[in-house]
C-alpha cells in the first residue's frame, strides 16, 4: 500500500507545506509531535479563504475578524471529526456557515431587542410609573402586541423602528403623501400604546 506524503516525510515546516489539507489533518490527529505545526500549516493555507467567506456572509470586517478567530478553535476543537472521505474544505465550510449563522442569528435577535425597546420607550413616555426593568423583561409580550395589531399599524411601524427609515422614505414606500405617512405612523404608535397597556398590565397587578 502506498503512504500518503504525511507518512513520508518528516514533520518540518517546509515539508508540511507541500502535504495535502487531509494529510495534515492525519498528522495532526494522530501524532504529538509537530500536531501544531499542523495545525498551524493548515490553518495558514485557508485564512484568507475563511476571512473572505465570514466577511461575505456577515458584511462586517471586524465581525469577521472575529469569526475567523472562533473558527480556528472550533477547527482545532473537531478536528477529530473530520471524516476522510470528504474534503476538508467542504467540511471547514459547513462550520463556517454553522458559526456565520450562529453570529446572524445572535445579531437579529440584539437587533430586535433596540427595536423592541425604542417601541416600549414611546409606551413609557406616558407611563412613567413602570419600571424600565419590569418593561424591559416583557419584550416577548411586546412582540405578541406587534402580532396583533392590524396590517398596516405592523407595517409602519417596522419601517420606522425595525428598519430605521425616515418618514420621507416610508411615504414613498406606502406610495402616499408625507402628511398621511405621519397621520399613519402616529395612529400606529397610539394603538401600540393601547394594545401594550391592555396586554401588560395584568402581568404586573
Amino acid at each position: 500500500m502506498q503512504m500518503s506524503c504525511a507518512q513520508q516525510q518528516p514533520s518540518t515546516h517546509s515539508a508540511m507545506i507541500v502535504w495535502s489539507d487531509e494529510d495534515l489533518v492525519s498528522w495532526a490527529c494522530g501524532n504529538q509531535a509537530d500536531r501544531h505545526q499542523a495545525l498551524n500549516t493548515l490553518l495558514a493555507r485557508h485564512r484568507n479563504w475563511i476571512h473572505r467567506r465570514c466577511q461575505f456572509r456577515l458584511g462586517n470586517v471586524d465581525e469577521a475578524e472575529d469569526a475567523c478567530q472562533e473558527i480556528a478553535i472550533r477547527v482545532c476543537r473537531h478536528l477529530h471529526q473530520f471524516e476522510a472521505r470528504a474534503q476538508f474544505k467542504a467540511w471547514l465550510n459547513t462550520i463556517i456557515n454553522n458559526h456565520c449563522n450562529t453570529v446572524a442569528v445572535r445579531s437579529s435577535r440584539c437587533i430586535a431587542s433596540e427595536h423592541i425597546s425604542d417601541l416600549i420607550e414611546i409606551y413609557q413616555q406616558q407611563h412613567e410609573g413602570i419600571d424600565p426593568y419590569d418593561v424591559l423583561i416583557e419584550q416577548n409580550l411586546v412582540q405578541r402586541v406587534l402580532a396583533h395589531l392590524p396590517q398596516n399599524a405592523r407595517e409602519v411601524l417596522r419601517l420606522r423602528f425595525f428598519d430605521e427609515h425616515s418618514l420621507e422614505d416610508i411615504a414613498n414606500i406606502l406610495r402616499v403623501t408625507l402628511s398621511a405617512a405621519k397621520a399613519r405612523l402616529y395612529r400606529a404608535i397610539e394603538q401600540f400604546k393601547q394594545a401594550y397597556c391592555h396586554h401588560f398590565k395584568p402581568s404586573i397587578s
